[in-house]
């Protein structure tokens, strides 16, 4: 029952998107940003995905769409062949590949979803929020941050040792909650 549960979103997000429309992305809190164009897999499509994708894992994850207008948020779709939506497809796996630590593939989703009454598509690029304590470099060997919903990077050494002291401070954080009640149950034992 539960892959229905995720199904659901899905199916609304695809009969809701008509060329036109607005798109529906102010439902889920998520951080979005919009790309009026794809661009060519190895060109500006690669330079978005090496930064943005490795910025949202290490924060709060979010989600990159392709064919709306990032102002108005109106759908416009781009045109995409089976061969091209393959070449997009495999850039993004690489690039993801190329990520270090290595990143689990349930963090990143790859969506191209048809417009209705039309020959246009929009992609998403779907990213979950890394594991606390875990920050990813990109395959320049560069890291990148969202703040307040912009692209910060590359990040110079100090900043990358504020980012990786704020997670230590966020997993120690979420490490107390878990050993409160241990250690309460350990003194009535005494």
């Amino acid at each position: 029952m539960q892959w229905l549960a995720e199904l659901l979103p899905i199916l609304k997000t695809v009969v809701e998107m008509q060329a036109g429309g607005k798109y529906p992305s102010n439902e889920d809190g998520r951080v979005y940003f919009f790309f009026p164009k794809m661009g060519y897999p190895s060109g500006n499509f690669h330079e978005i995905i090496t930064k943005y994708v490795n910025a949202l894992l290490n924060t709060k994850g979010g989600v990159l769409v392709f064919g709306v207008d990032p102002v108005s948020c109106k759908i416009l779709g781009c045109h995409v062949n089976r061969a091209q939506e393959d070449l997009f497809r495999l850039e993004f796996d690489k690039e993801v590949r190329n990520m270090r630590p290595t990143v689990s593939p349930s963090l990143c989703r790859f969506i191209l979803t048809k417009l209705e009454n039309s020959p246009l598509c929009v992609l998403e690029v779907k990213i979950s929020a890394a594991p606390i304590g875990e920050m990813y470099m990109n395959s320049s060997e560069q890291v990148y941050v969202i703040r307040q919903r912009k692209l910060f990077g590359p990040l110079r050494p100090q900043e990358i040792k504020d980012l990786v002291i704020a997670k230590y401070r966020e997993e120690i954080s979420s490490t107390v909650n878990l050993l409160s009640p241990a250690k309460e149950s350990h003194e009535r034992v005494k």
